[in-house]
C-alpha cells in the first residue's frame, strides 16, 4: 500500500513553505529549471513526475542539513 503524495496544487501555500521549507513560486521555478533532466521517458513504469523530483530532493537537502 503506497502513501499518496501531495501535491502542491492541493496544499495552501503556509503548507508548501511549512513542508518543503520553500515557497511555491520557488518551488515551481525549480520545477520548470529542472523539467528535461527529471523527466523520464520510459513506459515500463510509472515515472515520477519533475515536481514530485524536486519535492523530493528538497526534503533530502533539507534532512543532511538540519
Amino acid at each position: 500500500m503506497f502513501q499518496r503524495r501531495p501535491f502542491l496544487a492541493d496544499m495552501a501555500d503556509w503548507e508548501v513553505t511549512e513542508r518543503f521549507r520553500l515557497s511555491r513560486a520557488r518551488i515551481e521555478w525549480l520545477v520548470e529549471e529542472l523539467k528535461e533532466e527529471l523527466q523520464r521517458n520510459t513506459a515500463r513504469s510509472c515515472p515520477l513526475a519533475p515536481e514530485t523530483h524536486v519535492n523530493i530532493i528538497v526534503v533530502v537537502v533539507l534532512f543532511f542539513t538540519v
